[in-house]
């Protein structure tokens, strides 16, 4: 009940503060913090104005979403963007909320999301959204392996028809294959490293190794081939294995850092600067 008190009373010094001072006031100032880079204040007047305010614009929500992306919060950047799509009437604006949804989804590595976003914008752009949606499209679907795609959108915006075409190329080279890793140091410890030019790592992961194997053998000469299975295998499964993973793992590391590189040169082929 004290609980239930306490929530009254602040939901009520709310509204009389805000009866108090006009909303346009609270929109004045909270577009002043925003410009000072106060994204915190600003947040919290916007949320104000949304929450007191009878009928909450598109921008309201728009502005109040910029805080929360700015603020590094975006979640409820996105469920506000959406909010902002469902009050407007234009076209435009709702292809400008759904690009602005589609840049935090491909900051945080939800390219998919992404992809999902943009295409729906494309139905309600103009022409020059529609080359920022084409780019975004192209290096989004270059991000999950779609270079299919990534050039269709990318052939739309960028007039070097011929360097496009060289450096896409690249992408069909599949290097370094991390299957071919994986197994290559399965069957011989090592030679996976080898593969993708870490040559200390080889050396180390065949020298180990083949350490265990000369253990394994003394231990079965020695003592037997059963006390060498149980003391010595487990150790050797482990570094085998254990060798492979790290092959894979670094062979996507390396080929993700490559397709990078690639994408890179990709969007220095593009001219018109203003819409990356």
């Amino acid at each position: 009940m004290k609980r239930l008190i306490i929530i009254s009373n602040l939901i009520l010094n709310s509204v009389f503060a805000l009866n108090g001072q006009s909303i346009q006031q609270l929109q004045n100032l909270a577009a002043s913090y925003y410009q000072n880079n106060q994204f915190k204040e600003s947040s919290k007047l916007y949320e104000r104005i949304f929450y007191f305010k009878n009928e909450p614009t598109s921008n309201d929500l728009f502005l109040l979403a910029e805080c929360k992306s700015k603020l590094n919060e975006y979640e409820s950047a996105i469920y506000y963007y959406n909010l902002a799509v469902n009050k407007s009437n234009i076209d435009t604006l709702k292809a400008y909320y759904y690009i602005k949804i589609s840049q935090i989804f491909i900051f945080t590595e939800r390219y998919y999301e992404a992809i999902q976003m943009l295409l729906i914008s494309e139905s309600l752009a103009n022409n020059k959204q529609l080359q920022r949606i084409h780019f975004l499209l192209g290096s989004s679907y270059f991000l999950v392996d779609d270079y299919l795609n990534s050039k269709l959108y990318f052939n739309q915006i960028i007039e070097d028809k011929e360097q496009l075409s060289s450096l896409f190329a690249y992408t069909e080279r599949r290097y370094p294959n991390a299957n071919k890793a994986f197994w290559l140091s399965t069957i011989m410890p090592g030679l996976g490293q080898f593969y993708l030019g870490d040559i200390q790592d080889g050396i180390n992961s065949m020298l180990v190794n083949t350490a265990l194997v000369g253990l394994f053998i003394y231990t079965a000469n020695e003592s037997s081939f059963i006390s060498a299975s149980f003391s010595i295998s487990p150790w050797l499964h482990r570094f085998i294995t254990g060798g492979a993973a790290n092959a894979e793992r670094n062979a996507n590391t390396k080929r993700q850092l490559n397709n990078k590189l690639i994408l890179n040169k990709i969007i220095n082929l593009y001219s018109n600067k203003d819409v990356i």
